[in-house]
């Protein structure tokens, strides 16, 4: 045998299967975790969204000037959140003005 390194495709020899093993479950293990995460993060916006319908139509209040200033807002020390977050709550807007939206509509298809 040689002194040349292994090729890429091949583990080497310092890495033995268990290890590999290993590796493949903490992958999967921090798959798991971050597809909870989305999953936990879908259900509290599903569950702002109801909040935010729910305030507007009971309590007869218009909540747009808190879209803006959810619009507005910036995480200028984390960069690589702040695009990320900021599409989050621009969607979380937009599909709070949609429902909006549909409950106006539909109170005039009543009325009418």
């Amino acid at each position: 045998m040689s002194n040349r390194e292994p090729p890429a495709h091949r583990p080497s020899a310092s890495v033995t299967p268990i290890r590999m093993a290993e590796e493949r479950s903490q992958a999967s293990l921090l798959q798991h975790r971050v597809t909870v995460l989305e999953a936990q993060i879908n259900a509290m916006a599903q569950a702002w969204l109801y909040l935010a319908a729910e305030c507007e139509m009971q309590g007869g209040f218009s909540l747009e000037r808190m879209e803006e200033s959810l619009k507005a807002k910036r995480w200028p020390t984390c960069a690589n959140v702040d695009d990320v977050a900021r599409n989050t709550l621009f969607w979380l807007c937009h599909e709070r003005s949609a429902a909006r939206n549909v409950r106006a509509a539909r109170r005039r298809d009543d009325e009418g």
